[in-house]
């Protein structure tokens, strides 16, 4: 449907205004390549996320199933610490994450509202 939608909007785009719609269409690939950086990031994000947060969540599973042991060796500090190491490496990651999503999220709506100001300006000079 959402194809269709394309197809027939710019059918009857070039009906109506060829000229407006030649001049808007060549702002497609920076929306595309706007929408290509947002999707990448965001299937990056889900990988390396799950694969730290099993590795700490391993990490903790293995000290509460030893909890006697960790106890008597008074471990409980190094787990914590441990622990807490494992999840520094996840909030590093997800603020880089996060900067790359927001990137890609920002160039796609800059590409979309240029185009915008582009077809305003365009239409300003045909009338």
């Amino acid at each position: 449907m959402t194809f269709s939608t394309l197809v027939s909007g710019f059918v009857i785009a070039f009906i109506y205004g060829w000229t407006m719609t030649l001049v808007l269409a060549a702002a497609l690939p920076a929306i595309g390549f706007g929408g290509y950086l947002y999707s990448t990031a965001s299937a990056n994000k889900d990988k390396k996320q799950q694969k730290e947060y099993a590795e700490a969540g391993g990490n903790v599973e293995q000290a509460i199933s030893e909890i006697k042991t960790v106890k008597q060796l008074n471990g409980e500090e190094f787990e914590a610490h441990k622990y807490a190491e494992n999840l520094k490496s996840v909030t590093i990651n997800s603020v880089k994450n996060g900067a790359s999503l927001g990137f890609g999220l920002g160039m796609l709506f800059f590409s979309i509202l240029a185009n915008y100001s582009l077809g305003f300006w365009y239409g300003s000079q045909c009338v």
